[in-house]
C-alpha cells in the first residue's frame, strides 16, 4: 500500500469534527466522491499529471477535508481531472504573472484563493506541493509539503495551514 494509499484509507473513515463557534456548532466533514470510472489522464492542457495526482483520482473523482458545508468558508477542496484542467486556464488567465505553463492546479480553499499548485518545473522536486498565493508574488508562495501524501495527512490532522506559521 502506497502513503497516499495509506493516507485516503484513513480519510474515508474520519469522523466529522464539530466546533462550537458564535454561530453554533459547525461541523467539518471529509468526503471522498466515487471515482470516475474511466482512467485518469495522463496529460492535462498538455502537462504531465504526476502519478500521486493520477493515484488520488482511481480513488476520488474529488476530495474535500475539513469542509465546512453550511457557510462553505473552509475547507481544502482537490478537484477533478475535468476541474483541474478549468482551474489551470482561469490559473493562467487571472494570475499570468506567476503562472509557469506546466503549472496544475489540483486544489483550492474555500472561502479563500488560495491555489494549490503542482509545480511540473524541472527545477522542483516531482512531488512538491505549492501554494500559489493570490497577492504574493511567485517567489514568496511556501512550499507546503514534499509530497501529495504528506500534504493530505498534514491537512486531514490539523485542518489548519501550517505553511504560515
Amino acid at each position: 500500500m502506497t502513503a497516499l494509499e495509506t493516507v485516503l484509507k484513513e480519510l474515508a473513515t474520519k469522523p466529522d469534527m464539530v466546533q462550537d463557534s458564535a454561530l453554533g456548532p459547525l461541523a467539518y466533514r471529509t468526503v471522498l466522491a466515487p471515482p470516475s470510472p474511466h482512467a485518469p489522464p495522463t496529460k492535462i492542457l498538455g502537462i504531465p499529471v504526476p502519478e500521486p495526482m493520477r493515484e488520488l483520482w482511481r480513488h476520488t473523482s474529488e476530495l474535500r477535508i475539513a469542509d465546512e458545508p453550511v457557510y462553505g468558508q473552509w475547507g481544502l477542496v482537490m478537484v477533478s481531472p475535468e476541474e483541474c484542467e478549468s482551474q489551470t486556464l482561469d490559473y493562467r488567465k487571472y494570475r499570468d504573472r506567476d503562472a509557469k505553463p506546466d503549472d496544475l492546479i489540483v486544489g483550492y480553499f474555500r472561502g479563500d484563493s488560495e491555489l494549490v499548485l503542482l509545480p511540473r518545473g524541472t527545477a522542483n522536486r516531482p512531488d512538491e506541493v505549492h501554494i500559489a498565493l493570490p497577492i504574493d508574488r511567485r517567489a514568496d508562495w511556501p512550499v507546503a509539503a514534499p509530497s501529495l501524501a504528506e500534504f493530505l495527512s498534514r491537512f486531514a490532522e490539523s485542518g489548519e495551514k501550517w505553511w504560515f506559521g
